[in-house]
Order: structure tokens, then sequence, then C-alpha cells
């Protein structure tokens, strides 16, 4: 079973403490807000293999590498990620259109 690290809204910052917490996992999913333009999501993807999505506070860049969601299979499991998604009862929108499109078994978001 894969170990998963699940961030978000990191916004540039990819310090030695948050490397020594995530050291351990096999993948690292980003919920958004990456921060830094590509460099930071460069380092990411360095350190760990990286499923990421855009956040409301980056730059073109990095939403024009990240999609605005990610739907994909871990393990027989289907993941939706988003970065503003709310919460059951209060989805944003979007989410709420994704979920009932995609019915992954499993939903994640940041912000």
């Amino acid at each position: 079973m894969k170990y998963i690290g699940l961030i978000s809204d990191t916004h540039g910052l990819f310090s030695e403490a948050v490397r020594d917490f995530l050291a351990p996992v096999d993948e690292i999913w980003h919920c958004g807000d990456i921060g830094g333009g590509l460099d930071t999501m460069r380092e990411i993807s360095a350190f760990k293999p990286l499923v990421a999505v855009h956040g409301n506070a980056d730059n073109y860049e990095l939403r024009y590498d990240c999609p605005e969601y990610q739907w994909f299979t871990r393990e027989g499991v289907s993941v939706l990620m988003i970065h503003i998604g709310g919460y059951p009862g209060r989805y944003s929108p979007r989410a709420k259109s994704l979920i009932e499109q995609l019915r992954p078994k499993l939903f994640v978001c940041g912000h």
C-alpha cells in the first residue's frame, strides 16, 4: 500500500522540517497554492513523485503546468483533487459538479 503525503498551501515554502515530515511517503499530493512558481513545484517533485493542482494564489506558469483538478486512480481507488472544494453539504459549485460527474471514492482539497 502506498503511503501518501497530502499537502496544500505551501506558498513557495518547502522547508527542511516539511521534507523531514514527508521523508517516509511514497508520493506527494499537493492540493494547490504551491507558490514560488515552477521552481517550488520542481523542488517538490525532485524530492518525491508529485501529483498537483493549481490554487487560486498560483501564478500563470503554475496554472499552465498544473491542472485545475486531477482525477486519477491509486490502488483501485478513484481520487478527485481540487484546490477549492468546500466540505460535505457546502461544496464549491465546481467541486460539486466534478463530484457528481466523476463519482470519486476519495475527494481531497486544499485552501
